[in-house]
């Protein structure tokens, strides 16, 4: 599917902790060090939750449920802007053991095609007219969600046609078992090459 542009909704990097506590982050660290000369907006829920916005950027970072996630909405191109640093810093104020990261892209796709549902609808059920004839009706849309795996890399893609001619495409890209973080310059390099591979699974769909 050739597609003339994809627009980027919201991309993010998580990291997943064996525990995490909120109780015991130092909150002054992640207010000075987090994004270093800008203060962010904190919301707290004691023992549960902390989240950190710095409007300006368009960053934030949730911090809960075992979890760090520093989400960009900039719509900028990825690997472009702040996100490895952000993550290095908190995952460094936050110090706990690190089980696996990963990388979300959300993007808007705009196709050539005249009917892209249509086209989902044929190139993706073998036999749609036999399964409408079961459902009792007319399938008028289809979407698509695929797990599959790159040796110890887990993906999890969702395909979803909005529009005649527009597609919402989600990729979840999940490294397990990792003891340590890549280094910040690393991480932002596979950051920006897991987009560039999910572009072009676009183009081999």
């Amino acid at each position: 599917m050739q597609f003339k542009q994809a627009v980027i909704a919201q991309t993010n990097i998580t990291l997943v902790y064996e525990s995490l506590s909120t109780s015991t982050i130092d909150l002054n660290r992640l207010r000075k060090e987090l994004v270093g000369g800008l203060s962010p907006v904190i919301t707290e829920i004691p023992d549960n939750a902390i989240a950190l916005m710095y409007p300006q950027l368009q960053i934030g970072c949730m911090i809960g449920n075992n979890r760090v996630q520093v989400n960009d909405g900039s719509q900028e191109p990825v690997g472009s802007r702040p996100i490895s640093a952000v993550v290095h810093a908190a995952h460094n104020i936050i110090g706990s053991k690190l089980i696996a990261f990963g990388f979300n892209y959300e993007v808007l796709a705009v196709f050539d095609q005249d009917d892209l549902p249509a086209s989902f609808k044929a190139r993706f059920l073998c036999n749609p007219e036999d399964l409408e004839a079961r459902l009792g009706g007319t399938i008028h849309n289809v979407g698509l969600r695929l797990n599959y795996r790159r040796e110890s890399v887990a993906c999890q893609l969702v395909l979803e046609p909005v529009e005649i001619s527009k597609l919402r495409a989600h990729l979840n890209v999940h490294f397990e078992s990792v003891n340590q973080l890549p280094e910040a310059n690393q991480l932002n390099a596979s950051f920006q090459q897991e987009f560039d591979n999910f572009m072009q699974v676009l183009k081999a769909l």
